[in-house]
């Protein structure tokens, strides 16, 4: 049915007629089918997307249309800046009577915008409003919005944000056809933040390989491929990761967004050896420049300089530094910024507390944390090491607080080097 709709000519016609509120609703939804099936580009539906919401009074009960689908797909084109004023003012006080579910609804969207913006931490606390005001719910939001929520999750290694996201299934039964994949996604996304990222990123590909079947394409919306690649990439199963990257490449050409461009572009790079890597590496940072992610931005730069630094190239520090700069412009606190982007340049800080890097851990719970970035589960670890399960989940609790992460996804960065010695 989806793709079906995504065909019919009138979906994207420059004369489609938004006069009346049932047209430009159903506008928005004959558009949002074209860019789930990647019938159209990233520059196209922006165009109509503005087109409708120069047409549409701004007020919160938007959130009970189709007209989120127009906020989502610009977030998705990487325009999130031409939706943010309207949501403004639709999310503003004084607009008129409104449902109760309208306001947590808005805070989804801007969210949304925020991490579409390269300002995940901002992002981050608007979803967990949300999460407090009931809007992060099946009843209330659509499958990319969960997606979206997942995918945050994920970035800032929020294992409590990834919870309450799996905790809303099991989902309405008239939605089975398409909330069963993202039950499957969720799932993962909570797995891999959580102690066991290689069966997470197992059931995001699973997850992925299901939306295929009902033709959803899109690498913004729906960014499985750059997820899992990543996931696999970080437990070392390079094969993989190549891929399923080599994969969203091609949608993400063809979609045309700089975001969604740029983070393929960086993953690549990561995964091809010398000058074809770094010449990836360079092609992510240039075409992020586009891009309203400056946080994406960042850890192209850095991506860049660590492979730089490598070669004893002269420009690496400079890509490091600049890097720094634009993780404190996107809000990343610092030891965020060492989950996401690597290690810092300079040596660990001394053993003062909470969040000061690899020197506070002890030789225990190093050993651990190594085996814990390899994919190793809490059995595995506890076995090999002679003790029992509840003491590797307490050393690993010690190490997430003294490293200042979440979760085991932002062990192989956050430990930088040392995650390569014995284990």
């Amino acid at each position: 049915m989806l793709e079906a709709s995504a065909e019919r000519p009138r979906a994207l016609s420059p004369d489609l007629p938004l006069d009346t509120v049932a047209e430009r609703e159903l506008a928005a939804v004959l558009l949002y089918e074209a860019v789930l099936t990647g019938r159209t580009t990233a520059r196209e539906a922006a165009r109509l997307s503005e087109r409708i919401l120069e047409r549409e009074p701004a007020t919160p009960n938007h959130v009970h249309s189709t007209l989120p689908l127009v906020v989502f797909t610009l977030a998705a084109a990487d325009a999130p800046d031409r939706a943010a004023p309207w949501l403004e003012l639709a999310g503003g006080r004084g607009q008129g009577p409104t449902t109760p579910s309208a306001h947590p609804l808005v805070l989804v969207e801007e969210a949304w915008l925020l991490k579409a913006s390269g300002k995940p931490a901002l992002a981050q606390a608007r979803a967990r409003e949300a999460v407090e005001a009931g809007g992060i719910c099946p009843e209330h939001c659509g499958p990319t919005a969960l997606i979206a929520m997942g995918d945050l999750a994920l970035e800032t290694n929020d294992n409590g944000l990834a919870g309450h996201l799996r905790q809303g299934v099991p989902f309405p039964s008239r939605q089975l056809s398409v909330t069963t994949p993202v039950e499957r996604f969720l799932s993962g996304v909570e797995t891999a933040v959580g102690d066991d990222p290689r069966t997470g990123v197992q059931q995001i590909v699973s997850f992925g390989r299901l939306l295929e079947r009902v033709g959803w394409h899109n690498p913004a919306l729906v960014p499985w491929r750059s997820i899992a690649a990543d996931l696999h990439w970080r437990l070392g199963e390079r094969e993989q990761a190549q891929d399923l990257i080599e994969e969203a490449y091609e949608s993400a050409l063809a979609w045309g967004a700089p975001a969604a461009l740029g983070r393929v572009l960086r993953i690549r790079g990561g995964l091809r050896e010398g000058e074809e890597g770094v010449a990836l590496l360079h092609e992510s940072a240039r075409v992020l420049e586009d891009s309203a992610d400056r946080w994406e931005l960042s850890k192209a730069h850095h991506a860049l300089g660590k492979r730089l630094r490598a070669l004893s190239h002269p420009m690496a520090e400079e890509h490091v530094r600049y890097a720094r700069e634009l993780a404190d412009e996107c809000g990343m606190s610092r030891p965020a910024r060492r989950v996401r982007t690597g290690p810092e340049p300079q040596s660990p800080a001394p053993a003062t507390g909470k969040g000061t890097g690899t020197a506070v851990l002890t030789a225990t719970e190093l050993r651990v944390a190594r085996l814990a970035a390899r994919g190793r589960t809490n059995q595995e670890i506890a076995r090999d090491a002679g003790v029992t399960s509840r003491a590797v989940e307490k050393a690993l609790t010690k190490v997430y607080r003294k490293l200042g992460i979440q979760g085991r996804a932002g062990l192989a960065e956050a430990l930088g080097p040392l995650a390569d010695g014995p284990g």
